[in-house]
């Protein structure tokens, strides 16, 4: 939200992301949950 509303921006001194870093902010935050999920399939066949 801080990169996106402009009164934050200026608050929090940050700027607007790039469509490629916006990929990036959503591709590395879906590895937690990928990690989690491959862990909770280990565990159950295992």
């Amino acid at each position: 939200m801080a990169v996106e509303f402009s009164v934050l921006q200026r608050w929090l001194l940050t700027t607007s992301l790039t469509g490629s870093q916006w990929l990036a902010v959503i591709g590395l935050s879906l590895v937690p949950a990928i990690v989690a999920e491959i862990d909770k399939a280990a565990r159950r066949h295992a």
